[in-house]
Formats: structure tokens, sequence, C-alpha cells
């Protein structure tokens, strides 16, 4: 699978602080598929738990129309819509945010998280996302509520060192695998390997 670039990620600072006073969010962030990308059982996890999530996505009319009641009780949950990757908007919330989640059950590769990862949000995904976060994000070994809510958990209780290990990783693979460089470089390759076979 070729990994997925971000333009943000040309422009990206070393920021091995992550302090929970600067950020204590976490980010939904994806493209249409309410249902598909997971956004229920997101919902229904923080719903019971207490740290903000930001909902940058259009949300399908049959899912709003079900999870109404539930998004408008919870206060904690915002809905954004869609945000542009290149506005202030989206770089606002990407750079308050800990985590982006998506629990999704089958991508080619979120541009969408890594965008985020880009902005210095550690990834939380299935493993049908396709994204490789080994030693910087989580893996969500099966999608379901409880599973995202012991992965927020353990997000939220990380040390000060464990996020700034975590902080130097991500920022390393983003430079080495997710630049647009990086992914004509990657292209590249892999039509040669087509067009020679």
């Amino acid at each position: 699978m070729l990994p997925n670039a971000s333009y943000a990620a040309d422009r990206i600072e070393s920021r091995d602080v992550r302090h929970p006073r600067q950020r204590c969010g976490f980010v939904f962030c994806a493209g249409g598929g309410s249902l598909h990308k997971g956004l229920d059982l997101v919902v229904e996890c923080f719903a019971r738990r207490r740290e903000h999530l930001y909902l940058m996505c259009r949300i399908d009319p049959e899912f709003r129309r079900f999870y109404g009641g539930l998004l408008d009780e919870a206060s904690n949950i915002h809905e954004l819509g869609f945000v542009n990757p290149r506005s202030r908007r989206f770089t606002s919330v990407g750079t308050r945010c800990l985590c982006a989640l998506l629990p999704s059950c089958s991508e080619g590769q979120p541009g969408s998280v890594v965008e985020m990862m880009a902005l210095g949000c550690i990834p939380v995904v299935s493993r049908e996302s396709g994204l490789d976060v080994d030693r910087l994000g989580i893996l969500l070994e099966e999608c379901s509520v409880d599973t995202i809510d012991a992965a927020a958990a353990e997000a939220v209780a990380w040390s000060r060192q464990d996020l700034s290990l975590r902080a130097r990783e991500l920022d390393a693979a983003v430079r080495a695998r997710h630049t647009p460089r990086a992914f004509r470089n990657v292209l590249a390759c892999a039509l040669n390997d087509v067009l020679e076979a």
C-alpha cells in the first residue's frame, strides 16, 4: 500500500511538548460514509466520556436522524462539518487535539488522518484503515465502543515522557513517509516495477 501524503508535512515543526492543557481533545476527521468510517462507535464512546471530540466530517442525513438526540445532548461533542484541510480552522483543531480517531471498516489509506498526523495528532485507527501506526499510535484490534474507549483512556493517561517519545516517532514517520516528495518517489518505484514486469 502506498503511504498517503500531506502537504502540511512539508511545513512540519518539531513539537515534543504535548501538555494536557494544550492537547486534550480528540478529532474524527473523515470523508463520507458515517457508518463505514465508524462514526457511530466514536459518538457512542464520547457521549459517555468527558474529553472533547471534534467531528470534522459531513454527517449522513440518516445518521443524523438516528444519532441526533445523542449529538445534541453531549456538550463535549462538537459538529464542525467539512473543514478544508488548507484552512486555519483545520489547523486550529488539529493542533489542539491529542489524537485523530478513525475506526473505519475499510480504507486505502486515510488522507484525513495523515493530515492530522502532520499537525501532531497521534493516530488511533483500525487495522482496516491501512495506516502503519507502529510505535507512534494505537491500532484498534477490533472496532467497538469499548476498544475506542480503552484507547482514549490509554491516550489521556500517557505520561509527558510517553507523549514526547510518540511525538518524535510521529514527526519522523510523517517526514519519512507522508511528504509529497516521499509519495512521488514511492509511486515512481511502484510504476517502474509494474512497467518492468
